[in-house]
């Protein structure tokens, strides 16, 4: 099969990545924080080498502050839930998804005052400076949309954002960057970033299972998931510092060793150049979708900051019918839908036709393959002019 859908979950991985979560299975059992044998300390060596790798990854010095979950899902819903009371005020920016749109819908239920600010080259600072006010604890920016892969300015934002921030340091920064991490560099400090959700299992290379939180070291979160971990067993109650306050339970350690490889692969590859390599492999297809009558490419892949993806509509197909056709007739793998972003689509006015294909091409994608998903794409747009 042609996978051309590495902005869901990338494949193939690194040989590296499966040989270590199978290595890990193979030849250590032992739970990280349980006991004091050479198995178990070898777990916790191999999940502290990993926050090392997160560390260098994302610029975070104290690595404690490094929280290893399931994934960018659970890192959102720790942060939103963990963070806001009725009567905070909450502002999303970008382009958000629905990992982050509805914990926000289920907290304004609660009484979180939330609001939502499309970014756009022009007029933003004014649009985010009228919604912040006194009650803001929190902005939610969307690094990169899923949908029309268009990076926000993350170094601008925090700066203005800053320049309304309180003596207790709110409103603070939290970066949703499921789309970008891997792919574009961010550093914590350099960019002003509190809080910073990733997802292993993406452009990071790790397994499905796999992500993180990082938070500022003056920020506690009210645990959204308590029970057993490796400290103060004595107590009843969630030990305060971090990691050990939000990472109750058995961690997931052969997902967790195949992550730590899959951020070396990326870091041996620099982001960078992976982000410049990815792009170029995707630039002559949307050079072709550009010259197919009845082929509507959403946002704008020329803007200044993309990431590898591209989503478009062809007239006389649903997007379920052309990823389908895509799939049974060239064995190409590409999504089709509203790709969790409702909002997204709503913006590029394709919700009600039950939104767009995207195509996404990752560090394995090759140009052959990329030329073959062109010739099916010609295939079947001929086919709607018969």
């Amino acid at each position: 099969m042609i996978y051309l859908d590495n902005a869901s979950s990338s494949w193939p991985k690194p040989p590296q990545v499966a040989y270590a979560v199978a290595s890990w299975i193979e030849h250590n059992g032992a739970n990280a924080g349980r006991g004091s044998h050479r198995m178990a300390r070898e777990a916790e060596t191999m999940i502290a080498q990993t926050r090392d790798q997160v560390g260098k990854l994302f610029g975070i010095q104290n690595t404690d502050q490094i929280i290893l979950l399931q994934n960018i899902t659970e890192a959102i819903n720790l942060t939103l839930f963990g963070l806001l009371e009725p009567g905070d005020h909450v502002l999303s920016v970008g382009l958000v998804h629905n990992s982050v749109r509805r914990p926000l819908n289920y907290l304004e239920r609660q009484g979180v005052h939330v609001s939502y600010v499309q970014y756009e080259r022009q007029n933003w600072r004014k649009k985010i400076k009228d919604e912040l006010n006194s009650n803001t604890k929190l902005v939610v920016i969307t690094h990169a949309s899923n949908v029309t892969g268009e990076v926000l300015p993350l170094v601008e934002l925090s700066e203005m954002i800053s320049v309304y921030r309180k003596p207790n340091r709110k409103p603070y920064i939290f970066v949703d960057s499921a789309q970008t991490a891997g792919l574009v560099p961010i550093d914590v400090r350099q960019m002003g970033i509190d809080i910073l959700a990733f997802t292993g299992h993406k452009s990071l290379y790790g397994p499905q299972g796999t992500g993180g939180l990082y938070l500022a070291p003056d920020i506690v979160l009210k645990p959204i998931i308590v029970g057993g971990g490796g400290g103060n067993a004595e107590s009843p109650d969630a030990p305060r510092y971090s990691p050990d306050r939000y990472e109750p339970g058995t961690r997931n350690s052969p997902g967790i060793a195949g992550l730590s490889e899959g951020i070396k692969y990326v870091l041996d590859c620099n982001p960078e150049k992976l982000l410049i390599s990815e792009l170029q492999l995707l630039d002559p297809l949307i050079d072709q979708l550009r010259t197919m009558d009845g082929v509507h490419i959403l946002g704008d892949p020329a803007c200044e900051s993309h990431v590898p993806v591209v989503a478009f509509t062809m007239d006389g197909f649903s997007s379920a019918e052309l990823g389908l056709l895509l799939d049974r007739k060239f064995d190409i793998a590409v999504r089709s839908g509203l790709h969790c972003a409702p909002y997204a689509h709503e913006q590029q006015h394709t919700l009600k036709m039950g939104g767009a294909v995207r195509v996404s091409v990752g560090a394995f994608t090759t140009e052959q393959e990329v030329e073959k998903c062109i010739v099916a794409l010609k295939q079947l747009h001929s086919e709607t002019k018969m």
